[in-house]
């Protein structure tokens, strides 16, 4: 498991623990220090869509949820404190999801997500 799927899992299980006591992920997500460097993130970030914290968020959200790409990108599209809580400038589509997985990352660190850990939030 790489530096980057450490932190994200890290995050993942902080926010789980959190959004037992409060009634919603996006707002425990919302509050998260995201610890940018640990990312490679684009050589020019300035040519970024959506901040790099955003789109940790954003997939932290996805996997807590267990929500596919699509069904990411329909609830950003539906309700949006979703996305302006991740500090995003507007809804990312589906096809943005997809591009900031591949291309945010490094090579080594984007072929796979997480293995072994479920980011799954537990439905109690």
């Amino acid at each position: 498991m790489t530096e980057e799927h450490r932190v994200v899992a890290a995050l993942a299980e902080q926010a789980d623990d959190l959004c037992h006591i409060h009634d919603h992920a996006t707002r425990v997500i919302k509050h998260l220090d995201i610890p940018t460097d640990t990312f490679s993130d684009y050589e020019q970030s300035g040519d970024a869509d959506f901040p790099i914290k955003g789109i940790v968020k954003l997939f932290l959200y996805k996997e807590l949820n267990a929500f596919s790409q699509a069904e990411t990108a329909r609830r950003l599209r539906g309700v949006a404190s979703v996305y302006t809580r991740f500090n995003l400038p507007r809804p990312i589509t589906q096809a943005s999801i997809s591009h900031n997985w591949r291309n945010r990352l490094v090579a080594s660190e984007n072929r796979s997500e997480p293995s072994g850990q479920s980011l799954k939030r537990s439905r109690s």
